[in-house]
């Protein structure tokens, strides 16, 4: 397969049949990848644009919200534009069209950070799709929410099922191949084991991680990477700490819980195929009544089916705790449901982590969350109709 792609003078963006250029190709695009100095600080930040071919109009109309205000920092002084070409480069995670449910997009945000930590590149995230991610979710300690640079060359790899590319990056030096001074990540696939084995980055990994390349997993890192980059919003955070108060008001409650993925059904018509039958289904409520005659525990389902969900609520009446919100896949809704709903799924993601028993289904979501449970002596997996400890640790 060849490059396809199409250029401006700042910009290249390539689909899914890229492959590593190799040294010397004309796939280099040069961009606008050195800083030039300004003679006069009477230069107009118009003017400075159209010396470097670019048009400041089109700047302005395409720029993301977290780059306004980025825009109008510069604009008053045009001497701010070299800062667009510093040494600083960006990996940028990003979402603007369907891209996977939750679990899948975090799979995909947690390889560019990796990218992103192995090349000593700034990590953002920039999702809109269904709704900006920062309706639900902030920044914890990684600053992900930062504007990236407008300017500068710039690289947009879509790279989804692309398993040529997966496969490079088991021996590409990834700054070679590609030197943009932003790389913009569309992508939903766990890439991390294809790092570790990279040669170019063995000493980096054990720089960065403090492990041994052969010692970095996914469940490993993810814990810890999700509570470092994510945090509910004040607004999702006070619901948070509200169920929380109910579900585990003293210090010996417990909370079971299960999540039930059934896949195609009358909430979702739009899901791909059926995951878990009703005998699924009812195998996860005989699980549940041996939890439900301990005295201090609650019960708490999350669901992708409103029929499970009611089910839950007649079958415990006493014990069951629920959030609020339509039942959406973030992905797979109309999308100003699925922005409405996506909320509701990122509040029962985070109230997993507070599970003294889980039951998963087999789905990523499910997967995931257990992660945040280590080390898994409490979770069970529903599979073929049968809950058995669970043991599947590969995402």
């Amino acid at each position: 397969m060849g490059e396809r792609y199409r250029t401006s003078k700042v910009n290249a963006v390539w689909d899914t049949d890229i492959q590593p250029h190799k040294s010397g190709s004309a796939s280099t695009l040069n961009s606008i990848s050195e800083p030039r100095a300004f003679e006069t600080e009477a230069e107009t930040f118009d003017n400075v644009l159209g010396e470097l071919g670019v048009n400041s109009q089109v700047i302005r109309s395409s720029a993301s919200p977290l780059n306004r205000k980025f825009l109008e920092d510069i604009e008053s002084n045009p001497q701010q534009i070299k800062k667009t070409f510093s040494i600083q480069k960006y990996i940028v995670y990003a979402c603007d069209a369907r891209c996977g449910g939750w679990a899948d997009r975090l799979k995909g945000i947690l390889s560019a950070y990796v990218w992103a930590k192995l090349t000593d590149r700034r990590f953002l995230i920039n999702i809109t799709h269904p709704c900006p991610l920062l309706k639900t979710m902030t920044p914890n300690k990684i600053p992900w929410m930062e504007a990236s640079p407008v300017l500068g060359s710039r690289l947009v790899l879509h790279i989804t099922g692309n398993i040529s590319f997966a496969e490079s990056l088991e021996w590409i030096n990834l700054e070679k191949a590609y030197p943009y001074d932003v790389i913009e990540l569309h992508n939903n696939v766990n890439h991390l084991a294809r790092f570790t084995v990279n040669p170019y980055y063995q000493s980096k990994i054990r720089q960065v991680f403090q492990v041994d390349p052969k010692e970095v997993s996914f469940e490993k890192l993810f814990k810890r990477f999700y509570e470092e980059a994510f945090t509910l919003n004040s607004n999702v955070m006070q619901k948070y700490k509200t169920f929380v108060s109910r579900a585990k008001p003293t210090d010996d409650s417990q909370l079971i819980c299960a999540q039930i993925r059934t896949g195609k059904n009358p909430t979702l018509p739009n899901d791909q195929s059926v995951k878990n039958t009703q005998e699924g289904v009812d195998s996860v409520w005989i699980f549940l009544k041996k939890y439900s005659i301990i005295p201090k525990a609650k019960i708490f389902v999350t669901t992708d089916s409103e029929n499970v969900r009611k089910e839950a609520k007649i079958l415990f009446p006493n014990k069951i705790v629920d959030t609020e919100g339509p039942i959406t896949h973030t992905d797979r809704s109309p999308r100003g449901l699925a922005c409405q709903g996506f909320e509701k799924v990122a509040l029962d993601f985070h109230i997993l982590a507070k599970c003294d028993v889980l039951v998963i289904s087999k789905s990523g979501f499910g997967k995931l969350a257990a992660m945040r449970l280590p080390p898994y002596s409490k979770v069970f997996q529903l599979k073929n109709s049968t809950i058995r400890k669970y043991s599947d640790r590969f995402v």
